[in-house]
């Protein structure tokens, strides 16, 4: 700004910032221009409550020679020890200037020069570009286990100028690319464990921390819990505050920028793109840690992915020594263009999956058949046209995971601690704990937890415990060669995603479960029906996740299944054969040990499948439970039980069990049976319908074991039937059927220590292991009152819908009806009985049970 200074005067500088929304600026609307994720009006938002952009960073006005170093390019070649070093020099004056230029290297910790080369220079007015090559004698190599920096310094001073100017950048000796099947770094294969990094997210500000040292620790939080990569994505990093860590700790990074996220057509369009990557690759292009750039994220077909399969050659310009990543989780479904370019490539190559996953929690069986494909050979198995999550080719799984809970009371004290609890972020949190608080009264849910904080700390818990088995199956497959958790270091995007929270605390569990996720060597093992009557058989599968961290040789591993008595019912020994590994014959990560079915005759209770190695290596996992149950321990039925329904195998799986039946008569019902609703109404609906209601209402008790019997033909998510006020005009409840709520912002289900449960593992969070095929999404909401009873539900708290006015769902509730009272239940009772899950038939021999109490 030479030209613009009165010298001896004041001079004032002045920046305009400009914070556009759907209403145009000067032609400028928020979505013409990259944002990544900014929403608006906040007020409707999902998951974001921020303006993105601005001033982020400090802003330095410079007082330099006439002729200054403008910018650095480094590129070392980690074969030779050659650094090519690329300087633009300025010259601000009007006339030629001869100087000299002197380049340096040495250890960026200190020491002796190790390279140098002096040269003099003409510089005409305007930018000369100059180049030279160091050579350093027994380079070292950048790596995560020794992160080695070296620091490249140029000097340019002018001829009779009373001050040089010199600019220096860190640097470092590696090479990461993907080759035969792998990721490689300094040509050695290595698995890709990261997270998902979202930059620039603060309490109060969102984009500029409360305390500069937030943004270090951020990243050693991921150093301390065994990430090797991490995924900055939807915008760009600091440079100063994060790269600079990231490179001397030794993490390998994936960096986007804000327009990685799609944003509308318009003229403008290509050349704000263009700028939007370009400027980062210019800026970050030094730092060894950086080994991809990713252009884009879950962008569709469309002129958005055209333009960027298309800007690889124009990308090479500023960057020619890293992958190049097209389109992270590839949403534009294109097989004719590649995923990635190698280093040096200037066109998309084939043979790498690009991912984003996210299945339903908690992982069944089937689901994790679909996650691993037919990449582990299970040939015996039933569904062997199942779908394939990732195919046979290598996959980098660049995002998957599950939220938890985010801690509303300890946020709103955090916030009240630091003052920020009139912001944005606090106000919404706010909102958030009041209608939490409401739903607690509603629901009673202190016959659950003494105090809210508990139930935020056991979602905490169970997501480390979703986490970590998602994490099992995921890298049981030998096609996943990396990864990037969506599961995130820091809670973000008002997401329970992180592992430490939104104040930079730890969340324990999560840390504990992560630490285990980055062991080299692990036992993964999985139990195909993990509750099982006893006399039935279930498949037991143990797989070795090894990353290359068993030396050569022969280890024996014993499998074994003990009861709930410490008594050893089954054990085989096996031994692992790790053969010595060349370029020609590199296994997966992942192989299968052991894969057997195994008949379980033996009392009730809980069992252990599990794999230790003898001797040699220190292996994660090896662990699973599973439960067994006699039938002779379930609950006997006394009371008789008219069935309402067409339901003709229910009926005859109620004879094989020793229930005492008979069809649903009004004209012929004593008053003392309990009435099981199941299937569709028997004849004339409205006239079923109203003999029930009759009957429920002059004292019956009805059990309604499925809500497929209450929706309605015209709406699959409206009750057809639910009692209400003569004359009220309050809607009927529904079934909830939201995605979200098993998916990756996870509903958590509770249960109360309750008749309907006796028996039966309650009383707070519901045992996913336990339960697990019970659950498909389903739950009732909208009553006209809340339940006489709240038995068993689930409470959304992980973003998303959470911010919505739905937070809460019931699952299995009593209500009453005049004289008379009836239980409803949205969990997968009918479709697990005749003899396939015993919790199923426990559950409705405890419903029928209390009926008749009640």
């Amino acid at each position: 700004m030479t030209e613009a200074v009165s010298t001896g005067e004041n001079n004032c500088l002045a920046v305009r910032v400009l914070c556009p929304t759907h209403e145009a600026i000067e032609g400028i609307s928020m979505k013409t221009v990259p944002l990544g994720r900014r929403n608006y009006p906040l007020e409707a938002v999902v998951d974001c409550t921020f303006h993105t952009g601005g001033i982020i960073d400090a802003v330095e006005l410079l007082l330099t020679p006439a002729v200054r170093i403008e910018n650095m390019h480094v590129m070392p070649d980690w074969q030779n020890g050659e650094i090519t070093i690329r300087a633009n020099v300025r010259n601000a004056g009007s006339t030629v200037v001869s100087g000299a230029v002197c380049w340096l290297a040495a250890p960026a910790s200190g020491g002796v020069t190790l390279a140098r080369h002096d040269a003099a220079e003409d510089f005409p007015p305007g930018d000369t570009l100059l180049e030279t090559v160091l050579a350093l004698p027994a380079h070292r190599l950048w790596s995560v286990d020794d992160p080695f920096l070296y620091r490249v310094t140029v000097q340019v001073q002018a001829t009779d100028a009373q001050a040089g100017d010199a600019q220096s950048v860190r640097c470092g000796f590696r090479d990461f690319r993907f080759a035969r099947g792998f990721f490689r770094l300094n040509g050695k294969r290595i698995r890709l464990h990261g997270s998902l990094y979202t930059v620039l997210q603060y309490p109060g500000v969102s984009s500029v921390p409360r305390d500069r040292q937030w943004v270090r620790q951020d990243v050693l939080a991921l150093k301390a819990v065994g990430f090797n990569a991490v995924r900055i994505h939807c915008g760009a990093a600091l440079p100063a505050w994060q790269l600079d860590i990231l490179d001397e700790l030794g993490v390998l990074v994936m960096e986007e920028h804000l327009g990685a996220t799609a944003f509308d057509d318009s003229p403008q369009f290509a050349a704000r793109w263009d700028q939007s990557i370009a400027a980062v690759m210019r800026r970050d292009r030094n730092h060894p840690c950086i080994v991809m750039w990713s252009l884009l994220n879950e962008v569709f077909e469309g002129f958005f992915f055209r333009h960027a399969a298309k800007a690889l050659p124009s990308m090479r310009q500023y960057d020619t020594q890293r992958m190049i990543l097209l389109n992270s989780g590839r949403f534009d479904r294109d097989e004719t263009v590649g995923s990635f370019s190698n280093p040096l490539g200037l066109t998309w190559e084939h043979g790498l999956q690009d991912l984003h996953t996210y299945p339903s929690f908690p992982h069944t069986w089937g689901t994790a058949l679909w996650m691993w494909g037919d990449n582990l050979h299970l040939t015996d198995c039933p569904d062997e046209e199942r779908p394939s999550a990732t195919g046979a080719l290598p996959a980098l799984l660049s995002e998957y995971g599950v939220c938890g809970a985010e801690d509303y009371p300890r946020y709103a004290a955090r916030y009240r601690h630091y003052g920020l609890q009139d912001t944005a972020d606090a106000i919404i949190h706010q909102r958030k704990l009041d209608r939490f608080l409401e739903v607690w009264r509603e629901l009673r849910l202190q016959e659950c937890w003494t105090r809210p904080e508990e139930y935020f700390a056991d979602s905490q818990r169970m997501q480390a415990q979703l986490a970590l088995d998602d994490y099992n199956i995921w890298m049981s497959n030998p096609s996943i060669i990396g990864s990037f958790t969506s599961t995130q270091n820091i809670d973000a995007w008002q997401h329970g995603c992180g592992i430490y929270n939104y104040f930079r605390e730890a969340k324990p569990a999560l840390v504990q479960a992560f630490l285990e996720m980055a062991a080299p060597l692990r036992l993964a093992l999985f139990v195909e029906k993990n509750n099982i009557y006893r006399g039935t058989a279930t498949r037991l599968l143990a797989v070795l996740i090894n990353q290359d961290a068993m030396l050569p040789g022969a280890y024996p591993v014993s499998i074994q299944v003990v009861n709930s008595h410490m008594e050893c019912i089954f054990e085989r020994t096996l031994t692992v054969d790790i053969p010595e590994m060349n370029a020609e014959s590199e296994p997966p990560f992942a192989r299968v040990l052991f894969a057997e079915m195994l008949t379980v005759d033996g009392p009730s209770g809980v069992y252990r499948f599990q794999a230790t190695f003898a001797h040699g290596v220190a292996a994660g996992g090896g662990s699973k439970d599973f439960y067994v149950t006699d039938p002779a321990d379930l609950p006997p039925v006394t009371a008789e039980v008219a069935v309402w329904g067409d339901d003709d195998e229910l009926c005859a799986w109620l004879t094989q069990v020793d229930i005492q039946w008979r069809k649903f008569n009004e004209g012929n019902l004593s008053g003392k049976e309990v009435i099981l609703v199941a299937g569709k109404p028997a004849g004339d609906e409205a006239v079923a319908f109203a003999s029930l209601t009759r009957h429920i209402a002059s004292g019956g008790r009805a059990v309604f074991l499925t809500p497929a019997t209450l929706l309605a033909a015209d709406d699959p998510q409206l009750c057809r039937w639910f009692p209400r006020i003569a004359g009220s005009s309050t809607p009927l409840p529904s079934v909830l059927v939201p995605p979200n709520w098993t998916w990756y912002f996870h509903a958590d289900h509770w249960a109360k220590e309750h008749p309907i449960f006796a028996g039966l593992p309650a009383g707070g969070l519901m045992d996913y292991q336990f339960y697990r095929d019970l659950f498909n999404g389903l739950s009732f909401v909208g009553f006209p009152q809340p339940p006489e009873e709240a038995v068993c539900g689930s409470l959304q708290t992980s973003g998303g819908l959470a911010l919505q006015e739905t937070m809460s769902a019931v699952s299995i509730s009593v209500h009453h009806l005049q004289a008379g009272r009836f239980i409803l239940n949205s969990l997968r009772i009918r479709e697990n009985l005749l003899g396939k899950i015993p919790a199923a038939e426990h559950l409705l021999r405890n419903m029928l049970n209390y009926a008749a109490k009640k």
